[in-house]
């Protein structure tokens, strides 16, 4: 079976301001690879990004 991932998440997004990542660059190399995957950008410590990203999980478990 391959490899499946349904979605990305960019975890620790609080931290962005300290870290020489670029987030926007990130996200085009996956749609790069997965055009159609969506994209979270999520932190725990703020809950930044959660809504969009629950929201999601819960229409895929009652597609199930």
């Amino acid at each position: 079976m391959p490899n499946v991932c349904d979605a990305a998440l960019i975890n620790k997004i609080d931290l962005i301001l300290y870290l020489d990542l670029d987030t926007e660059t990130v996200q085009k190399s996956i749609l790069q690879v997965h055009p159609s995957m969506p994209v979270f950008s999520i932190s725990a410590k703020t809950g930044e990004g959660f809504d969009g990203w629950v929201k999601w999980l819960e229409a895929k478990v009652r597609a199930k």
